[in-house]
């Protein structure tokens, strides 16, 4: 056409139209029949990849679907910074992953850094979830052996005053800190609830 673009099973002239329109690989390096599909485009717009027959959920929109039977997954990488993340589909959970790495080379330092359970919890740098809670909270990589997850309330964005709520082990006892601080950094516990010996102490 005039604006120089490239139809493919349709077009804006009489022509042979596809109802469905396929991609694949083979094995052969020569002329040969058969082969695998990939990737489809069916007349609804449903794309699937490595799926030949995409089904189209909710009120009949167009989807993407991936399947695959070890964790389909979504990448994006930034090749100037050489950092991936991951959307993997893993059994029950839906997990966010951060790697080092890059397109085309291996992932290195793989972290969860989110997981959506399809009981409706959510797991925040851990994987560990179970039936009793809705929100879970893993330990810090950069953190310190004794401290676990922390929860900071903020009183605005990139305030000076916030709220830190932690999970703390020292010589084999639990606690619960309640602190003071930036958004960033802890400065004075107000509160501290012994889980161990269930005692609770101020200041």
């Amino acid at each position: 056409s005039t604006a120089n673009q490239v139809y493919i099973g349709h077009g804006p002239y009489e022509m042979n139209p596809a109802t469905e329109i396929r991609f694949g690989t083979h094995t052969a390096t020569t002329h040969n029949l058969g082969g695998s599909t990939h990737m489809v485009i069916d007349s609804s717009g449903n794309v699937g990849i490595n799926e030949t027959s995409p089904t189209s959920y909710g009120n009949s929109q167009a989807t993407l679907v991936i399947k695959d039977t070890t964790g389909p997954a979504i990448s994006w990488n930034d090749t100037g910074q050489t950092r991936d993340w991951f959307a993997i589909a893993q059994g029950s959970g839906l997990h966010f992953n951060y790697a080092d790495g890059g397109g085309s080379s291996s992932a290195s330092n793989v972290t969860n850094v989110l997981v959506l359970d399809n009981s409706g919890s959510i797991g925040l740098n851990t994987t560990s979830l179970s039936t009793e809670a809705s929100l879970f909270i893993g330990k810090q990589p950069s953190a310190g052996n004794a401290e676990g997850g922390q929860l900071v309330l903020q009183s605005s964005v990139n305030g000076s005053k916030a709220i830190h709520i932690d999970n703390y082990n020292n010589a084999s006892t639990d606690f619960c800190r309640f602190m003071r601080g930036t958004d960033t950094n802890s400065e004075a516990v107000l509160g501290v609830w012994d889980i161990t010996n269930t005692r609770f102490g101020i200041g």
